[in-house]
């Protein structure tokens, strides 16, 4: 008979020793059973060598299918699959060989292709991609860990609670400060939810670097961040959030991080309510696999009130039309980017002559030389615009968090967005940003009822 001893290899620091007792229920956590386990720690802390040895000791115990799921497939490959230690020890190492279900004497019971492991009581555990959040469904697993939550779709969240509500399952989730986005808010309703566990470590808790050690890291961001043409300000952002937990400053590398700020300072994100003496124009991007965000906005004088915002996956443009027609809206023009008069193989027929036959003629707005264009337009148009903070509040998060590609080769941002879960509403907003000057204005109120959209009437 092989023992098997847990954890492997793996020895939790001083710090990380009240997630322990939290996910035992030992120490000052006895008799509680959390669901959720939040890790906010600064950079270097041991969030995913932690997260990854609770996992591998939860499927020794249980039988289960375990999903530990990144951002993106390649930083499930390049944080984990295939990353190492400060000791150069590989992260599938902290799996003791005995664990795992091997064919033969030379196998090392590793999946490479699917990046799992399958361990010998039957648990299944896989490190995946979670860039499209509906890959959490399926396979009902009781244990779901995220890393690096702050860039994940918040739908990710929706999807695998009523899961683990269901089977009795946990998730864990960790990751870095990053600012104003869509982790803050949440960060705050798990705070005061007696059922959830929330650990908060910056260097000051740590120890992991010293007081010293931090005033030269800070000085050389700054430096690097001024070689690169960067402000001293987003350096000491960047430093305060990876660091020092701090959600205070503009997401990391983001477009719209100043922008969304100032319309919260100028209170141009608040309840915006419909005006039906105005009409509602719609601002549409056509995405991959179906992918579609609209954006719902009234023009007044130099006014553009954001009253709502709708996103969804999977659905063709009948379906959409019914959601326009659902919110009751006297609706003015439509508008969507270059790419609905494709034609598609399958019918010959472009997206814009499939909508005209089901009554909506959509204006086509020309695709820009550049990305920098859009962003640019969008910079141009933000002082303008008031956003409907409840109707709006997933397309403001998605604008707040629109981001840059970190190079973590050169340690610098490019001059390119991040293609994630924000991706979609902000190329629908660019839709309105790139849209004729001339017709971001509107003075003419609507002088008789109008009828409401029709599918199945043309306009």
């Amino acid at each position: 008979m092989t023992i098997i001893k847990l954890p492997h290899i793996y020895r939790a620091r001083d710090y990380q020793k009240d997630f322990w007792d939290a996910l035992h229920g030992e120490g000052k956590h006895k008799g509680k059973k959390y669901w959720l386990f939040v890790l906010i720690w600064h950079r270097r802390g041991g969030k995913d060598l932690t997260s990854w040895n609770a996992a591998i000791e939860h499927g020794a115990e249980n039988v289960e299918t375990i999903k530990y799921g990144f951002p993106t497939g390649d930083m499930a490959r390049d944080n984990l699959w295939e990353s190492v230690t400060n000791n150069g020890l590989a992260f599938t190492d902290f799996i003791p060989m005995a664990l795992r279900e091997r064919k033969h004497r030379r196998d090392n019971g590793l999946n490479d292709s699917l990046k799992r492991v399958n361990f010998i009581n039957g648990t299944s555990l896989r490190v995946m991609s979670f860039f499209k959040p509906g890959r959490a469904r399926g396979g009902n697993s009781k244990l779901f860990v995220l890393s690096e939550i702050q860039m994940h779709d918040p739908r990710i969240i929706d999807i695998i609670e009523p899961i683990v509500e269901a089977n009795g399952g946990i998730v864990i989730v960790n990751g870095t400060a990053n600012g104003d986005s869509w982790l803050k808010y949440m960060l705050e309703s798990w705070k005061n939810d007696p059922n959830v566990y929330v650990s908060i470590l910056t260097v000051d808790d740590t120890n992991v670097f010293t007081p010293e050690q931090m005033v030269k890291i800070r000085q050389r961001t700054i430096e690097r961040f001024l070689a690169r043409g960067q402000s001293e300000e987003e350096a000491n952002a960047f430093v305060d959030q990876e660091y020092y937990c701090s959600f205070e400053a503009p997401v990391s590398g983001a477009y719209f991080g100043g922008g969304m700020r100032r319309a919260e300072n100028e209170n141009r994100i608040r309840d915006v309510p419909y005006d039906p003496l105005l009409r509602v124009n719609t601002y549409w991007d056509l995405g991959i696999d179906d992918s579609m965000s609209i954006w719902f906005v009234q023009l007044y004088a130099n006014e553009i009130r954001v009253i709502d915002y709708y996103e969804n996956s999977g659905e063709g443009l009948p379906f959409y039309f019914a959601e326009l027609d659902k919110r009751g809206y006297v609706y003015g023009e439509h508008y969507a980017p270059h790419d609905i008069e494709v034609r598609e193989l399958s019918s010959g027929m472009s997206r814009k002559e499939t909508a005209m036959k089901l009554g909506i003629n959509f204006k086509t707005v020309p695709k820009p030389n550049k990305k920098e264009e859009a962003i640019n337009a969008i910079r141009t148009i933000l002082p303008r615009c008031y956003f409907d903070k409840t109707k709006c509040d997933r397309g403001i998060k998605a604008l707040k968090s629109y981001h840059k590609t970190w190079n973590e080769k050169m340690m610098r941002y490019e001059n390119e967005p991040v293609h994630d879960w924000s991706s979609h509403a902000t190329d629908a907003f660019s839709t309105l940003a790139l849209t004729d000057p001339r017709a971001l204005t509107n003075r003419a109120p609507i002088r008789r009822p109008q009828k409401r959209l029709n599918m199945m009437t043309r306009r």
